[in-house]
């Protein structure tokens, strides 16, 4: 199954209260979103950050990544000319980026705390 991913770092989750339908009266449950930042290649050569809000469905809990980068399938669609909406399919599941290793050498500490370049009294 081929899906597209959208990567970036968890800013914020968030409860939005059920609107009530204009027509029936009735009022509409309340959802959990997440607002994700992430970086957009631009015509340029460059990059843009963008952030996109999403519906969280049930079964998937973004707070424990907040502030950390994540990648999550989407779909999306557009029901209007010059609107796109993003959603996560049920079912999906959260992806964590792990960070990036560090592999700056640290300099190794002698365990007796002497200098090795420093000759001993007591050596041969």
């Amino acid at each position: 199954m081929s899906m597209f991913l959208v990567t970036g770092e968890v800013r914020n989750v968030f409860k939005q209260p059920g609107s009530l339908d204009k027509i029936t009266g009735e009022q509409r449950a309340d959802s959990t979103k997440v607002q994700i930042l992430g970086e957009l290649p631009v015509m340029g050569g460059g990059t843009r950050e963008d952030i996109i809000t999403l519906t969280i469905p049930e079964g998937l809990d973004f707070t424990p990544y907040l502030k950390q980068s994540v990648s999550v399938p989407i779909g999306f669609l557009s029901p209007a000319k010059g609107s796109i909406v993003y959603f996560i399919p049920k079912g999906s599941q959260i992806i964590p980026k792990r960070p990036e290793p560090n592999l700056e050498t640290l300099p190794i500490k002698n365990p007796l705390g002497v200098n090795p370049a420093v000759k001993s009294p007591f050596s041969v």
